[in-house]
């Protein structure tokens, strides 16, 4: 509770987008599932991925323990709710304005890297602006997904051969990390999806602390390069080293969450 409430990231960040919805609605589902309420568990999971796509992952980990333990049943009565709820939040607006139900797809469709991606860091190394030549990026999308899809084939691997049952929150951890490490948008408030999944699932708190500090931090460094050169803004490479130890510090965590 402490790592949570008194979370860097948590206090720089809860209220600068519609993020903390979706947290409750998620870790509301892992508690109605711990308590087998599964039904309610997918309500929940459905309304969450209706504020924001992430929730939807929970499904991915506890299909893997459902897999693992061959039980489905339960996993299909989750399945079924969220996709009910989320369709009762969704289909009204669609049918209204299908145009402004999917602005956001077709905005993530079309955008390059944003400034604290691992791609946005070889750009400013190497000049590549995330486009092909017919200014779209298809192969930055089709990379993401790719390497992505690779991070949830690999986390389901583990939780099948694992000598143990992992915990939802391991999986989830690990699945939100390999979705974030290879997304090409990562805004700031993206990383409060981690620490609720990172305190259950490794609770130590100087690892913790640390990664939350550094990741915290990444935000108003990316601001203070943002001035430019001409108005004493930071140098890329120095916003480059701060992504790198939030990157390596996420990844340190996900290593030890294996382990």
């Amino acid at each position: 509770t402490l790592l949570v409430a008194g979370s860097p990231l948590l206090i720089v960040h809860a209220f600068t987008n519609w993020d903390i919805p979706s947290i409750f609605f998620a870790v509301a589902a892992m508690l109605a599932a711990r308590n087998r309420r599964f039904w309610l568990a997918g309500v929940l999971i459905g309304l969450g991925t209706a504020f924001k796509l992430w929730p939807i992952f929970l499904l991915g980990a506890y299909l893997t323990v459902a897999l693992r333990k061959r039980e489905l049943a339960p996993f299909g009565r989750m399945l079924t709710a969220a996709v009910v709820s989320w369709l009762a939040v969704n289909v009204p607006v669609y049918l209204r304005n299908p145009d402004a139900w999917g602005e956001f797809n077709r905005l993530n469709t079309d955008r390059g890297w944003e400034w604290t991606t691992i791609y946005a860091v070889i750009s400013r190394a190497t000049g590549w602006d995330g486009f092909d030549g017919d200014g779209t990026p298809v192969i930055l999308n089709a990379l993401t997904l790719v390497l992505f899809l690779a991070g949830c084939v690999f986390t389901l691997v583990v939780g099948l051969r694992a000598p143990r049952t992992p915990r939802i929150a391991e999986i989830l951890f690990l699945t939100v990390g390999f979705f974030l490490l290879f997304n090409k948008v990562w805004s700031p408030q993206y990383s409060l999806w981690l620490i609720i999944p990172a305190v259950l699932a490794l609770p130590r708190w100087r690892l913790l602390l640390a990664w939350m500090t550094a990741d915290m931090m990444v935000w108003p460094i990316l601001m203070w390069h943002m001035l430019g050169a001409d108005n004493m803004g930071l140098p890329g490479w120095f916003l480059n080293i701060v992504i790198i130890a939030r990157d390596a510090l996420i990844i340190t965590i996900m290593v030890l969450v294996v382990r």
